[in-house]
């Protein structure tokens, strides 16, 4: 471990006056019981609210809260407790304790990834519901003891050589013994609706192993597939609209700038020093790349900064006229900006939004541009019109097409200019791109007369024998457009 001479010492002050400009690593100047430790890393960082950071000492490690205000740290100590009484699997607290101007909490570090990690590396749909179930049995028992986490979702579950252990304890509140059916009903649905839509036909065989580890006939009465399906609909949707507004403001995600001239909108772990240079004459970094469109209405190149690939888009104003009709809309980099982090939401694969830039003159918008992800692949055309290489088995990507669509279906999307080159095969599945005219859909009727022109679109965009290769693939896909409801 290098010497702690070298490091920045901070102070609970220096902590709350250094909001989001903190970097680790340093030293801690706060009390006896932390003197010794060193903050390897940031975890968690809200201004003026919570810091959470991974200490060292030695061959030791911990997880150190540091509150801002009192009534953040009692929530937490008292959650920890109601844990703690209900038997349930937690983190050991080593020290806590509450000054006038900061208080903290130093946990046990835990060597285990969350289950949202483990969720990520599964290899299909039924193993990660199956990873889902193993949190079932700690729920239930945390109903059956009159608890609920009002904040619950895969990230709050770490396992731990094959246990599970609760984290995050400020939202740990105390209800009734056992939990009413209906409130049960609902932190299931409230843990439901951090998946995406398309998980929502796996919501029987989750439901009969929740019931089964309740041990209980009136949740077993009470938990009904349709009313829960509708409560993970209803929370979804207040989940996006919250995102939603995330994707466009400053927060520990993203960094919003905006003046009388410009607006701009970045990725935290994408800042950096050549990443604002680039933004600040996005021109030049279009004529420095390699081009990989130059039409009337956008500009597309591939650029390199940090040694990451990057896809930049200049949305062009085409004319006067054209400048006139397009000042007080929303801008199509916009548009595409809000899309592709609907798809992430929805667990659709895109290439990653990582900035966005409007030049502006007031309120009226001009030029934008956006920045996005390189990913290295073919498009769908090239794998079956010009028989290139494909990164996965033809069967494998089959199925991807057929997931797809689906996805869409479930999700409420329609792509607008669904075509084989904006469908980008790659080994992790298909990226789906070009997202200036995609919409998202509140009614039935809308939704399926779109979809019915993407399912069009994509298929006419192929030779005669791929097209009745996809009529066939995608048969029972077009029969659910003239179905009179959607499921999920």
């Amino acid at each position: 471990m290098p010497a702690t001479t070298s490091l920045p010492c901070y102070t609970a002050c220096d902590l709350t006056e250094a909001g989001r400009q903190l970097t680790a690593p340093f030293t801690l100047d706060i009390a006896p019981a932390l003197n010794a430790w060193q903050c390897q890393q940031i975890l968690r960082l809200l201004p003026q609210k919570r810091l959470v950071l991974k200490l060292q000492n030695g061959d030791e490690q911990a997880i150190l809260k540091l509150f801002f205000r009192a009534k953040d740290y009692q929530r937490e100590i008292d959650g920890w407790q109601l844990l703690q009484q209900a038997e349930l699997p937690t983190a050991d607290i080593i020290a806590h304790h509450a000054q006038d101007d900061l208080q903290y909490i130093l946990f046990q570090c835990i060597d285990g990834q969350s289950l949202a990690h483990h969720w990520q590396q599964q290899g299909g749909k039924q193993q990660q519901i199956d990873l889902l179930l193993r949190a079932l049995p700690t729920l239930a028992q945390m109903h059956r003891a009159g608890l609920i986490q009002a904040d619950i979702h895969l990230d709050n579950f770490l396992l731990h050589q094959n246990q599970l252990i609760l984290i995050d304890y400020a939202s740990i509140k105390q209800g009734d013994k056992p939990l009413k059916p209906a409130l049960a009903q609902h932190n299931l649905a409230f843990l439901l609706a951090q998946l995406p839509s398309y998980y929502a036909r796996f919501y029987p065989q989750i439901v009969n192993q929740y019931i089964l580890n309740a041990s209980d006939q009136d949740y077993a009465k009470a938990i009904n597939i349709p009313d829960l399906t509708a409560q993970v609909s209803s929370l979804r949707e207040k989940r996006w609209l919250h995102f939603e507004k995330k994707i466009a403001r400053d927060c520990s995600e993203f960094i919003a700038l905006q003046s009388f001239s410009e607006r701009t909108v970045i990725r935290r772990d994408c800042h950096s020093p050549a990443m604002m240079a680039l933004l600040d004459n996005p021109d030049l970094a279009i004529a420095d790349g390699h081009y990989l469109k130059q039409g009337n209405s956008a500009t597309v190149s591939l650029i390199s900064i940090d040694n990451q690939a990057y896809v930049i888009k200049r949305y062009n104003i085409k004319g006067f006229v054209h400048g006139i009709k397009r000042a007080l809309r929303v801008t199509r980099a916009w548009s595409s900006w809000r899309s592709g982090y609907k798809l992430i939401f929805e667990g659709l694969t895109t290439p990653l939004p990582v900035a966005i830039k409007e030049q502006r003159i007031g309120v009226i918008r001009r030029q934008a541009y956006l920045i996005c992800r390189a990913v290295d692949g073919k498009d769908l055309w090239q794998v079956y019109n010009d028989g290139e290489a494909c990164p996965v088995d033809k069967t494998v990507l089959d199925q991807q097409v057929i997931a797809l669509f689906e996805a869409m279906l479930s999700s409420r999307v329609s792509h607008g200019d669904f075509k084989g080159t904006n469908l980008i095969v790659t080994a992790e599945g298909l990226n789906v791109i070009d997202l200036d005219a995609m919409t998202l859909h509140n009614d039935d009727k809308s939704l399926k007369k779109a979809l019915k022109k993407d399912l069009a679109r994509f298929i006419r965009n192929f030779e005669p024998v791929q097209q009745q290769h996809f009529e066939l693939l995608l048969s029972d896909f077009s029969g659910k457009l003239d179905e009179s409801s959607i499921a999920g």
